[in-house]
């Protein structure tokens, strides 16, 4: 199974660093990889990315 893409919501930044910490917790319990070789930064203007 391969996933493309990963949108995460959040109101604040610490908001935003919970719900990612809980992600990569569920990804590491499920044994879920990462390849940061594929990460991109696509950024519309329209919306605030935090990217970390």
């Amino acid at each position: 199974v391969y996933i493309d893409d990963v949108l995460v919501a959040s109101s604040d930044e610490a908001e935003h660093k919970n719900h990612l910490t809980q992600i990569f917790n569920c990804f590491k319990d499920y044994e879920v990889f990462i390849n940061p070789d594929k990460y991109m930064n696509l950024v519309n203007p329209h919306y605030t990315f935090l990217v970390i």
